[in-house]
């Protein structure tokens, strides 16, 4: 499963990927359900849940989580890490 959904401050829209052992899309509401250890990924973040746990994903972008689950925050390592934007206090 893959999905755009827009960025709440403007920005190009954010993407996801998932997998599970069911997915349910409702095209009226724009609602899927993941179900059978769902797993979402958004850049290099990952929530994983358990075999009893489900995820709500929105049209807006908006999650939902029913149970139990983790979430994975991988580190790019020092040369793939982007430079921190200079603050104006700092100039």
């Amino acid at each position: 499963m893959e999905s755009y959904h827009p960025d709440p401050k403007g920005g190009p829209p954010v993407h996801y990927v998932g997998k599970c052992d069911k997915m349910v899309y409702t095209a009226a509401t724009g609602e899927a359900v993941l179900t059978g250890t769902p797993q979402i990924q958004q850049d290099i973040n990952t929530i994983q849940g358990e075999s009893s746990t489900v995820i709500y994903i929105y049209r807006d972008g908006r999650m939902r989580i029913d149970g139990t689950q983790k979430t994975i925050v991988h580190d790019p390592g020092p040369d793939k890490t982007p430079a921190p934007t200079p603050t104006p206090e700092a100039q």
